[in-house]
């Protein structure tokens, strides 16, 4: 689920389908969010957040390399 202009993630999923996923990026933290943050944009326009650090994003690292 993604909100503003707080922090975008206030909740987050452990991962996402890879067919699903158009892109994604992670956001540095920002003086209204001390936290990274991991958003995924999926084919169909909707925005998930997925557990920054988590198996998945780094999954999502690796493969961006």
């Amino acid at each position: 689920e993604v909100t503003s202009p707080r922090c975008k993630c206030v909740k987050t999923d452990s991962q996402v389908s890879l067919n699903l996923i158009s892109t994604w990026a992670p956001i540095e933290p920002r003086p209204y969010c001390n936290k990274v943050e991991v958003i995924v944009t999926l084919k169909d326009g909707r925005e998930v957040c997925i557990t920054p650090n988590g198996e998945f994003h780094r999954f999502l690292e690796k493969v961006r390399k």
